[in-house]
């Protein structure tokens, strides 16, 4: 989309709660891959959707948790500020479980890993992603079908259309040529 658009990009890592904040402090100009909720409209602008998805509860292969019911008295992760938290509180509340906040994706996978955590919430296309990175040695695996139905779009600075427009444009410009298909195929097999 960069490419197209002629715009040059410079990557920033960044904690997901650091996205907002770093995008309204101008130390980044685009925050990729957030999920569209009303109150963050009223904070920044999004782009057009460029990818649907869900959230999923995800267990370690050998895990005995079979359903959403399977949740009483475990301890479910999710990424500190995020949309996946609020879901793993929901998730606990309703079957008894215990939602624990961790900073990093990695980690969420690494505590559920070590038994320190017996399941994990994330968007489906990052679990979809560690699936087939994992291949023949994938460790984990979704439990019941999508918890929710999430857009995801690149946010910019409130006000900043300019810059909104020239992603639209680009994202449309790579979703035609059929680049886009290539870049979701590569990535989440799918």
């Amino acid at each position: 989309m960069a490419k197209e658009e002629n715009l040059e990009l410079e990557f920033k890592e960044m904690k997901f709660d650091g996205f907002i904040p770093g995008l309204q402090s101008n130390q980044v100009d685009i925050a990729s891959s957030i999920l569209i909720r009303e109150e963050r409209k009223e904070v920044v602008d999004f782009t057009d959707i460029f990818l649907e998805s869900g959230l999923v509860l995800a267990v370690a292969n050998d895990s005995s948790i079979q359903s959403f019911e399977d949740l009483k008295g475990k301890t479910i992760v999710a990424t500190q500020g995020s949309t996946t938290y609020e879901e793993a509180k929901k998730l606990a509340e309703q079957y008894g479980g215990q939602a624990k906040p961790l900073k990093e994706t990695d980690a969420l996978y690494l505590d559920v890993e070590n038994g320190n955590a017996d399941a994990l919430v994330l968007n489906s296309p990052t679990v979809d992603y560690r699936l087939a990175v994992d291949g023949d040695n994938v460790k984990f695996r979704i439990v019941g079908e999508h918890m929710t139905v999430d857009e995801h779009a690149f946010a910019v600075k409130k006000g900043n259309k300019e810059l909104a427009d020239k992603i639209n444009d680009g994202l449309k410009k790579v979703q035609e040529n059929g680049e886009y298909d290539k870049i979701h195929e590569k990535w989440f097999g799918k």
